[in-house]
């Protein structure tokens, strides 16, 4: 699973508003999504937000965004070591 490349998506998302007022909002939604890369090819990308340790194979939260809505992909460089975060406040 550490193979797999971190992603940025830029995309404009068609919404659904409920509001009985769409005249104002007919607009598409300016979306960043980040996750892992699955597939990406002539019909979209698809993306992962989360995978387990425990069994890298298996992922939750899958994203698919088809291609027309794609404004623009980012991979994220993977860094050549580990940066740790400081411990949380209540962990000190």
């Amino acid at each position: 699973m550490n193979k797999r490349s971190m992603v940025v998506v830029t995309w404009r998302d068609a919404v659904m508003h409920s509001d009985g007022d769409s005249k104002a909002k007919h607009v598409p939604v300016v979306q960043v999504t980040i996750g892992w890369l699955l597939h990406y090819d002539m019909t979209g990308i698809s993306i992962m937000c989360e995978y387990s340790k425990d069994s890298p194979n298996e992922w939750r939260s899958e994203n698919f965004i088809p291609n027309g809505m794609i404004v623009e992909v980012q991979k994220i460089p993977n860094p050549r070591k580990k940066i740790l975060l400081e411990p949380a406040p209540w962990e000190s």
